[in-house]
């Protein structure tokens, strides 16, 4: 990755990791007192990731009435939100207390990044079988997670080292599902009729608007339907799939870059290199 990508990658990191920093310092303090080993904290992350997606899996059933009183479906939407936060935070830690306690290993590796592919499909699987989304946003979602988890991984494993760029990294991908249950519930509560704004069927109306242009009236049509009974986690759903796209599309291409560079370094040096006299 150049300097330009990689600078732009920390600028979109920097509020989040700057929290994150912020709050964890006095519980790597703790662990390393207590003798707590980051592992633990990995597979503890994993648990968290298991609270998302029972919370969803919760709210679903009482939005429609199934096993839950619909009364319970704000706080297991709210248990879902904090469930998430706790789960990047841990994941965070569990590094964190890693390089503190200088517990560095390649078995840590696996512990970091196991655990956070389970979660990650646990969380869309339980969005997917919820009933609060389109399961096709939510499962496309679930395979764009996986595959830029899998881009880092084969960055690594092909020496092009770790790849940051993109729109849609791990915490910017909870952060979208996160407002897409969230922002709902909160116009529900404090303005109740005003959430039929937030409704992807303003889409709709706009493309009713369009048909005002006989040219783009097919288009129109064919935008009108598509949206039909989308919700808010539904765009926001489709947000977090093309940005994962993007960061995709970043990521192998800073792969292909360092590649490149590489062998260019290496034919120079060849090159370079005085040969031996016959």
């Amino acid at each position: 990755m150049n300097l330009r990508d990689q600078t732009s990658a920390q600028k979109l990191r920097r509020p989040i990791a700057g929290l994150f920093r912020w709050t964890t310092t006095g519980a790597v303090d703790l662990c390393r007192q207590r003798g707590i080993h980051p592992n633990t904290v990995s597979l503890a992350s994993l648990v968290a990731g298991a609270g998302t997606a029972t919370a969803l899996i919760v709210a679903g059933q009482a939005k429609l009435g199934l096993h839950f009183a619909p009364a319970a479906f704000p706080l297991a939407i709210l248990l879902a939100v904090i469930f998430g936060g706790l789960r990047l935070w841990l994941n965070r830690l569990d590094g964190m207390v890693a390089q503190a306690t200088d517990q560095t290993t390649a078995l840590g590796e696996v512990f970091n990044e196991l655990p956070d592919r389970v979660s990650d499909l646990l969380i869309f699987m339980a969005l997917a079988i919820s009933g609060l989304c389109q399961p096709s946003l939510a499962l496309g979602a679930a395979i764009a997670s996986l595959l830029i988890a899998y881009t880092g991984t084969l960055a690594r494993a092909v020496g092009a080292g770790r790849q940051l760029g993109g729109v849609m990294s791990k915490p910017w991908r909870m952060v979208a599902v996160g407002a897409g249950l969230l922002v709902p519930l909160m116009l529900q509560a404090f303005w109740g009729p005003m959430t039929s704004w937030v409704n992807i069927r303003l889409i709709q109306g706009l493309a009713r608007v369009v048909t005002a242009v006989p040219a783009l009236q097919s288009a129109a049509a064919w935008v009108s339907a598509g949206v039909s009974g989308l919700n808010f986690l539904d765009l926001m759903l489709f947000v977090l799939f093309a940005g994962s796209l993007q960061t995709l599309w970043v990521r192998l291409r800073g792969i292909h870059r360092s590649l490149r560079h590489a062998a260019e370094r290496r034919s120079w040096a060849t090159f370079s290199t005085p040969r031996a006299a016959a």
